[in-house]
């Protein structure tokens, strides 16, 4: 397809957040792009990793090169971040060359030591340890949701951006039903990126999740389709996601729709 990889030039900026975006659900704004990476101090064009292919930007990955102090002794390392394959264009090795790349910038650059964080389960996860990077136990990390709403969103964004044939299934049915956490509500038409503001939303059904829910939500990625399945059924059966139903056409829609949907989970 004409793929090409080269160094960050000025003017990717825009491109490089809209994929960060698409891929990992809600990443961040420009300016913690520039805070990151080109306003950082020590930064240079060589610590941004581009995959490209006919003038559009399908992967992004980061360097960063820092001196690891033991002692009294200086080692370089870098760390390789924000990792990021479009969806359209996963499956075809294209992590494989975006880790290579970096691992190459890394060694000219004199470092000797490669860090990265993945998932434990995810696909990058399990090519890192099949390609030799070794997993470090490390304390206990405690986590506390203080975003619901946003740990929502975020898991099923990615979910739904990252099958193709879910979200066209859900395209025709937009606004027919809502999802909800706390006080907060969204549509499918704001996953999708195309809620119009200007039109009332008719919801017919609706989907409460419970906050006891969010860890396994956001975990979806790192699921296999049995256990996304699984995890789900589980989830109603303990009463961690309720569906509600508004009007008698959208439960007939759901039903109508509900295997195509299961089967593009």
């Amino acid at each position: 397809m004409g793929m090409s990889i080269r160094s960050y030039k000025q003017g990717d900026e825009a491109q490089i957040v809209r994929l960060l975006n698409i891929c990992f659900g809600d990443w961040g704004t420009l300016q913690k792009w520039q805070f990151l990476y080109s306003q950082h101090p020590t930064f240079s064009k060589d610590d941004v990793v581009i995959l490209e292919a006919d003038g559009e930007i399908l992967g992004h990955g980061g360097i960063h090169i820092r001196d690891l102090v033991v002692g009294k002794q200086g080692l370089s390392t870098a760390t390789l971040s924000d990792a990021a394959i479009h969806p359209r264009y996963r499956g075809k090795g294209l992590y494989v060359k975006l880790v290579n790349a970096r691992l190459k910038q890394a060694k000219s650059k004199g470092a000797c030591l490669a860090l990265t964080w993945h998932l434990r389960g995810s696909n990058a996860y399990e090519h890192n340890r099949k390609t030799g990077f070794v997993e470090i136990n490390q304390s206990l990390v405690y986590m506390k949701i203080i975003r619901p709403d946003k740990v929502l969103m975020t898991g099923l964004f990615d979910l739904v951006q990252k099958n193709q044939r879910l979200r066209w299934v859900l395209e025709g049915m937009r606004n027919d039903f809502c999802f909800r956490v706390g006080e907060v509500e969204f549509s499918v038409a704001d996953l999708l990126g195309k809620c119009n503001k200007h039109l009332e939303r008719q919801t017919k059904v609706e989907i409460v999740f419970d906050k006891n829910s969010l860890p396994t939500v956001a975990n979806f990625r790192n699921m296999s389709k049995f256990e996304k399945i699984q995890n789900l059924v589980l989830l109603m059966l303990f009463g961690r996601i309720k569906v509600k139903f508004v009007s008698f056409s959208g439960l007939l829609n759901l039903v109508r729709k509900s295997v195509t949907i299961v089967g593009a989970i």
